[in-house]
């Protein structure tokens, strides 16, 4: 169960965030993806908020949104950028540093769970619907930070069910 259980969602990229959520689901602390000036990922930053977090540790599970390959048809449509896959591993290495292990879920499993009912015309509009549903229309959030929430709430769902231990 997730019971006196934090839980850190993370969707990597330049308009990304970081979230982490209360054993009972609440929302602790929102952070847009930490990025310098130049347009590169403040490591610092995001050094900064994993050992903040992990602190929780051992009461801790960190999900991030995996980057993916896409194919339809058999036909590969797009990569995961340079961009996201060091973002991915900017995160991973800092909770690591820690002790703290990230697990990495694709945007269609999460999707497939926790925007499962919700709807609109594109994904991003399902999850920010999906957050007001959850969060209430007083948590203003950008698609990049809905993705980070819905994947931590993903992270809370898969314990819950015992899928995770």
């Amino acid at each position: 169960m997730s019971a006196g259980r934090y839980t850190v969602g993370i969707d990597p990229g330049k308009r990304g965030g970081a979230v982490i959520l209360a054993p009972d689901g609440d929302v602790l602390q929102v952070a847009r993806m930490p990025v310098r000036r130049d347009g590169a990922y403040d490591a610092r930053a995001i050094a900064v908020l994993a050992a903040a977090w992990s602190s929780l540790a051992p009461s801790l599970d960190v999900w991030c949104e995996a980057a993916q390959h896409v194919r339809i048809g058999g036909r590969l449509l797009a990569t995961p950028t340079k961009v996201v896959a060091e973002c991915v591993a900017l995160w991973t290495g800092a909770f690591a540093a820690h002790g703290v292990t990230v697990r990495e879920v694709a945007p269609r499993s999460w999707q497939a769970v926790v925007l499962a009912g919700v709807p609109g015309a594109t994904t991003k509009a399902r999850a920010l619907l999906a957050c007001r549903i959850r969060w209430g229309a007083a948590l203003d959030v950008s698609d990049g930070v809905a993705d980070a929430l819905l994947v931590a709430a993903y992270g809370r769902e898969e314990r819950q069910c015992g899928r995770v231990t």
